[in-house]
């Protein structure tokens, strides 16, 4: 409740001079008498007074209420809903929360300040409590109970990943349209260049700085492999030792300077005044002598390695960036099975490939290594084969459909063995059909099998002699179409990607145009995708990993650790957290193969001294409750003066007649 004009409230001061009004006011009653014996009796009045009676004290009671209604009337007083009292405290749990004085981290002050702000609240006053890390989540919901919402804050932990600003915000605006008036706070360590409808309240400290490893990568050079080192430093230029494990074992270390790349120029200025370097100091790790550069350090040659580990001995505020990982990457020329019906033996015993140069020479200036068989034979010759990542079957049919890697099936003579699809008669262009043997995209244009094959492709511009529709079955897309008609389709068959076309490349004016090798290479890095895209991940990353060809079972672990078992599948996982991931793929045959996931902590983390971009929070939606207006209780107190001065009067007059 508040008062629109507080000075009425003078009015009160009636109520003293009716109570003194009372106190002096005489109590004596006169009467005459016919005689003087009363008089004597009447003394023991003067020693003591009368004491009110009960018409006395009702007139009192009432007259004090009266004033009292009068007085709050004039001083016009408004309820307020209770709900106007709101707070919604946004609390910044991302890696960079974490940086720390040597006792507290800007995480432990933003709790701080938040319980303080709960325990300062009224008791009717409402708070929710979101937390802003990888994912935003609402902990508390406009709770009035200062316990559980000190209990909660408490509770709260820091993570390692980025803030998700946008979606705190978004579950802030839900709280904040069921109650209009509420305030928004938002507790992080950052300086936001735009700020609207909230507070940001920001626990950096100025004297907080950071050293972090940004990235490590390999490169093989003259046979041995080199590491680069990317370090910076965010507050001030710092000294420390750079050092190299090499599957556990260390293999050198220097002592450097991290130059400062903080953002704000004055602080990389030397004591002359000019502007010293603002970009990352690489340290490159090398058994190459080639110049004797400051910040190279030279190992012994390291000709293959699982795990390789570079630290920092930097006592900043941040130490969880302190230590990076890389694992090796296997390299590998996939091994391609070519077998073909244009393929004859010559008689000196050398494959003749001249009927089928568009393809071959596609697939060769990939720098895929081939193989090719002599399959000049009835299909019920054609036999089963293994050991290779890509199996091309142009114009015949094996026995089984291999399953250690992809498949091809280019102008199949029957329906494709392994799996579901039916393909129907062969259909020839006539003189009305040549307009409509047109290839054309299919009808799955937004999935991701339809955007990795048929990438810069043009629709429309190459055409078909002949072709047989494609009769599609459960996990296959159409790509490429004919006259309505399904002519190239891919999928997959549990672990084995699959394509499917369904003409001749002899019948057709594609290899004529930059289509074609462009359509062999969109299939290639589909067929033979890398299980994993990168080597290197950020905490909180959604990472894609494709099941390789052949697989049976994921185990899915963290630090050695099995999180997870599935079958095989392409998946997703998230990494939430700092450590090594791993996937390990056991295949059919009972072979085991990792893959390793190591993560780190983003390097807008890393840095102390960023700035935001922008924050705004979001509008209420207009499906939202309609909010209480305040109410003035001044109509009600004048009636109630009306009531008051009406039982008065009556009181009065019938004490006196």
């Amino acid at each position: 409740m508040k008062f629109l004009q507080p000075l009425g409230l003078l009015g009160l001061l009636g109520i003293p001079i009716i109570i003194l009004i009372y106190i002096v006011k005489s109590k004596y009653v006169q009467k005459p008498v016919s005689s003087t014996f009363i008089w004597k009796r009447s003394l023991r009045y003067v020693k003591r007074k009368i004491p009110l009676n009960f018409i006395v004290s009702l007139l009192l009671i009432l007259q004090i209420l009266t004033v009292t209604a009068a007085s709050l009337a004039i001083a016009r007083p408004t309820i307020v809903p209770l709900s106007s009292n709101e707070t919604i405290i946004i609390i910044d749990s991302s890696a960079s929360m974490l940086t720390s004085d040597g006792e507290k981290t800007r995480f432990d002050l933003a709790k701080e300040k938040a319980i303080e702000m709960a325990d300062k609240a009224g008791d009717n006053s409402r708070i929710s409590i979101i937390s802003a890390g990888v994912e935003a989540k609402e902990l508390i919901h406009r709770s009035a109970d200062k316990i559980d919402v000190t209990y909660a804050i408490e509770e709260l932990e820091c993570g390692l990943g980025e803030t998700d600003v946008d979606g705190a915000l978004k579950i802030a605006s839900t709280v904040q349209a069921e109650n209009s008036d509420s305030k928004i706070y938002f507790y992080t360590d950052k300086d936001y260049d735009t700020v609207e409808r909230l507070e940001v309240v920001n626990f950096a400290r100025y004297e907080d700085w950071n050293s972090a490893i940004l990235s490590v990568t390999d490169e093989s050079v003259a046979g041995a492999y080199e590491f680069k080192v990317t370090l910076a430093s965010y507050g001030r230029d710092t000294e420390t030792v750079v050092s190299l494990y090499v599957d556990g074992v260390l293999c050198n270390s220097k002592k450097i300077t991290i130059n400062n790349v903080t953002e704000d120029e004055t602080a990389v200025l030397d004591p002359n005044g000019e502007s010293k370097s603002m970009e990352p100091t690489e340290v490159l790790f090398t058994s190459n002598r080639r110049d004797e550069a400051a910040n190279e350090v030279f190992i012994n040659r390291i000709t293959s390695y699982k795990e390789a580990k570079v630290t920092i001995s930097s006592q900043d505020g941040i130490t969880y960036d302190n230590e990076y990982y890389l694992y090796s990457k296997e390299t590998s020329n996939p091994r391609v099975l070519f077998i073909s019906k244009w393929v004859e033996m010559t008689d000196q015993g050398v494959a003749d490939l001249s009927k089928s140069t568009f393809l071959l020479a596609s697939l060769r200036n990939l720098g895929l290594r081939i193989e090719t068989k002599d399959i000049h034979k009835s299909v019920s010759e054609v036999e089963a084969y293994e050991g290779y990542d890509l199996y091309v079957f142009d114009g015949v049919m094996p026995e089984s459909l291999p399953t250690d890697g992809a498949v091809w099936f280019i102008d199949p003579p029957e329906d494709p063995v392994g799996t579901e699809l039916k393909i129907d008669d062969p259909k020839t262009v006539t003189e009305d059909t040549r307009d409509k043997f047109k290839l054309t995209v299919g009808y799955n244009s937004g999935t991701d099998v339809y955007k990795a094959i048929s990438r810069d492709i043009r629709s429309g511009r190459a055409s078909l002699r002949s072709y047989r529709p494609i009769l599609l079955s459960e996990g296959y897309e159409s790509i490429f179409e004919c006259n309505g008609e399904t002519v190239i389709t891919a999928g997959a068959e549990l672990s084995t990607r699959t394509v499917i076309i369904s003409f001749d490349f002899h019948d057709t004016n594609l290899p004529i145009y930059i289509d074609f090798p462009l359509l062999i290479d969109n299939m290639v890095k589909y067929s033979l995708k890398e299980s994993l895209e990168k080597r290197s991940f950020t905490v909180g990353e959604t990472v894609n990993f494709y099941a390789p060809a052949g697989s049976k079972t994921l185990s899915f672990k963290k630090d050695g650790t099995v999180l997870n078992v599935m079958s095989a599948h392409d998946t997703s996982y998230t990494l939430d957290s700092l450590g090594n991931y791993e996937i390990e793929v056991e295949y059919a045959n009972g072979d085991k193969k990792s893959y390793m996931m190591p993560t780190h902590i983003a390097e807008d983390e890393s840095n102390t001294k960023s700035i935001g971009d922008t924050v705004v929070a979001r509008d209420i939606p207009a499906a939202s409750a309609p909010q209480k207006e305040p109410i003035e209780a001044w109509p009600y107190l004048i009636a109630l003066l009306l009531i008051l001065l009406v039982i008065e009067w009556g009181v009065y007059y019938r004490d006196e007649f």
